[in-house]
This record gives C-alpha cells, structure tokens and sequence, in this order.
C-alpha cells in the first residue's frame, strides 16, 4: 500500500491514497474472498480511509498542474543525465549493469550481479547506505530510502523476487544538473568498492 500523490504535491501528505493489487488463480477463490475480507477491515482500522476533506485545495488548478508538469519533467531530465553518466563512465569490467529507464522514467535500476544466498545483510540496505553516506560526505543530495526523495535523490537496494538478482533502484529528483555527474561518480565507486570487498570475501571463505 503506497502513496499515489506525493508527486503531485510537492510532498505534502494531506491525505494518504494507495492501492493493494492482489493476483490469484481461478480456483482460489475463497482464499482470495477471506484476504480481501481481512484487509479491508485492517484499513478501516488503521483509520485512514480516505476522506473529502484530504483532497488537496488546488486541485484542478491549471496553474498548479502546469508545475506539476514541470517538476515532473525535471526529475526525468535528471534521470536520464544520471543514466548517461552511468553509461558513460562504465568500463568493460565493471560488474553491475545499468539496466534501461523504466516506462514513466523517474527511476533507474542497477544490476549488481553480486550472489545474495550467503549475504543476508542485504535486507538491511548495506550498499545503498554506503552510496548515500558517500554522498553525504561531499553534500550531495542523495538519501538512502525505499521511496521517493522529493528534493533528492533515493537509492535502496534489494532482492528483485522475479528473478533473485540484487539490485540497487534510485529515484531521481529536481537536482541541478550540475550535480548529476558527481553522484554517478559516487555510485560508481561505491558499488565498484563493495563488490570487490564482498568478491574476496566470498572467495576467501
């Protein structure tokens, strides 16, 4: 269950709208009936089903959706420059793979090909902590966390439960572009770091 409107306003959580999508086979019927059962019942608990008065004022108002528009754009110019530099700083035997921007372009995906069975700190964000502290050291705006940044740049790495392939997922944000070079610098180094470190690990042990 996640936020649907923090992009569209700029941050503000005057009410929290998501969504639960559940897939079940056919013949799964009563099962499917019992858990809709039940989350409907922790979200009346919960108390935040939403409310008229969590609409936020503006609304429908073209000025406030021509800057939505164009924060909007912002972020993907930043993502794509980000998946440039990525790009343009990789070499040849570099581990991890830049994989392409996803459809709505907010977000790009790092493949670090690094084996996870015997690592399980993987679960506790190790390596995104590391890209976001190295930033940090040089102020750059860049957060470690599970969900968009607003005003930085996020990075969470995790176990992508389709294929069991660690990943590192960054969520752009309305940066100057003058930063973006530095922060890919910063990524690349960082994961380039850890997974040496962790290579020798393994192959010591």
């Amino acid at each position: 269950m996640r936020s649907h409107i923090k992009l569209d306003s700029f941050g503000l959580e005057l009410g929290r709208l998501g969504s639960i999508v559940i897939s079940f086979p056919e013949n799964k019927s009563d099962e499917h009936n019992k858990l809709m059962t039940t989350l409907r019942q922790a979200i009346a608990g919960f108390g935040i089903n939403f409310n008229l008065f969590s609409l936020y004022p503006w609304l429908g108002n073209s000025k406030f959706v021509k800057l939505t528009q164009q924060r909007t754009q912002a972020i993907r110019k930043v993502t794509k420059a980000l998946y440039c530099a990525l790009k343009d700083m990789h070499q040849e035997n570099d581990l991890f793979e830049i994989l392409p921007s996803t459809t709505h372009k907010i977000f790009l995906i790092i493949q670090t090909h690094i084996k996870h069975q015997d690592y399980p700190s993987f679960q506790n964000m190790v390596l995104s902590r590391l890209i976001a502290q190295s930033c940090y050291e040089q102020q750059l705006p860049v957060l470690a966390a599970g969900t968009l940044g607003l005003n930085q740049i996020t990075v969470n790495d995790f176990i992508n439960l389709t294929n069991q392939n660690h990943q590192v997922r960054i969520a752009s944000a309305d940066i100057p572009l003058s930063l973006v070079f530095d922060i890919a610098t910063h990524i690349r180094q960082t994961i380039l770091s850890f997974s040496q470190d962790y290579h020798v690990s393994s192959n010591c042990c």
